[in-house]
């Protein structure tokens, strides 16, 4: 079994099963890129769900790559410690099969960094 990155953005337990921020867990292996978007905020993108990357490199029929996305809010130009405590995590993090990055719910972070994580983007399947 494969390592997952849990993600939790909603505050009240009772609203844990909305898809956009209630409890959100990706593979590890399908976390494409990290890019710092200011000086608070973190972008995680991912393989997305709902569409593939088959096609071989036609954009078209690539579903035009779009990605799923999760934002993470950090303290004020700290985006290089996060990348880096989710890279240890997910490198260097024991066996452990579910690695919690933010749950707001729980105020549990992948650092003490992170403040907060933004609602999960999911890319609607393109026909």
């Amino acid at each position: 079994m494969g390592k997952y990155l849990y993600f939790r953005a909603c505050s009240a337990l009772t609203d844990d099963d909305q898809a956009d921020e209630g409890s959100n867990m990706v593979s590890a292996s399908d976390l494409i890129s990290m890019e710092a978007t200011s000086d608070t905020t973190l972008t995680l993108r991912f393989k997305p769900r709902m569409n593939n990357f088959a096609a071989g490199g036609n954009a078209a029929a690539d579903a035009d790559n779009l990605t799923d996305s999760v934002v993470l809010t950090h303290d004020t130009n700290k985006a290089k410690n996060v990348m880096g405590a989710i890279a240890k995590a997910i490198n260097y993090g024991g066996a452990d099969s579910m690695i919690v990055i933010a749950d707001d719910v729980d105020s549990e972070y992948v650092t003490s960094e992170v403040t907060a994580v933004g609602n999960f983007t999911i890319t609607a399947a393109q026909a």
